[in-house]
């Protein structure tokens, strides 16, 4: 599924917690862990990623999702 549409707020990553999900791309990913010392971020997906992104975070705070297909 890919975010179709979404109320989200900005917040710094001293303000992210773990639970809240965020975009990433046009996907919704959900914040497993937030390591303040080493300033990386764990999000759950298809496949555990691991961000090194300090700044800004799209916290999403209601959404629509939609089904993708490959054809």
């Amino acid at each position: 599924k890919v975010v179709k549409s979404a109320v989200i707020e900005v917040v710094g990553f001293w303000n992210l917690k773990e639970g809240d999900y965020i975009m990433w791309g046009n996907w919704k990913r959900k914040v497993i862990e937030i390591d303040r010392k080493n300033l990386t971020v764990l999000v759950d997906g298809p496949i555990t990623e691991q961000l090194k992104v300090f700044g800004n975070y799209y916290v999403i705070k209601s959404c629509e999702e939609a089904e993708v297909y490959a054809n």
